[in-house]
């Protein structure tokens, strides 16, 4: 948990999923937010979920999301039933 911690912040635009799991990880979540997208749940001093946009086509990172508190208590593609 801690290493996650440290490494989240070096998530970055254009890092392959693989870069991506290497560094933070299995993801939380898998959720549709507007595309795939994998969660990541950091357990900090303010603790909050990383949501990271994924381009299906190439497998990289488009982008981040920032989600204060948890993802899973209170965000609407977090809870949804698949």
């Amino acid at each position: 948990a801690e290493e996650r911690t440290a490494n989240a912040g070096k998530i970055e635009s254009g890092m392959s999923t693989k870069q991506l799991t290497d560094l933070v990880g299995c993801p939380d979540a898998q959720v549709f937010d507007g595309g795939h997208c994998y969660d990541y749940d950091i357990d900090a001093p303010t603790p909050y979920t990383i949501r990271v946009f994924l381009d299906q086509g190439s497998a990289q990172v488009v982008r981040l999301k920032r989600i204060t508190p948890f993802a899973f208590l209170h965000d609407p593609a977090r809870m949804r039933d698949y």
